[in-house]
């Protein structure tokens, strides 16, 4: 079942990446959106590693 606090979370991080991605364009960096998504995946996946062996305050 997808919880509130997950959902959330997915919420924020698309935020994030929109964000991110906006800021480059403004900078005149071009980023393919889709490795950008691919990228934060990655890095929520190796926290989401990290809340399990320790409690998350997030």
């Amino acid at each position: 079942m997808f919880g509130i606090d997950s959902l959330w979370r997915e919420l924020k991080k698309h935020y994030l990446v929109e964000r991110f991605y906006t800021f480059a364009l403004s900078q005149g960096i071009f980023l393919d959106k889709d490795s950008v998504f691919s990228s934060f995946r990655m890095v929520n996946i190796s926290q989401n590693m990290e809340c399990e062996s320790n409690p998350c305050l997030n």
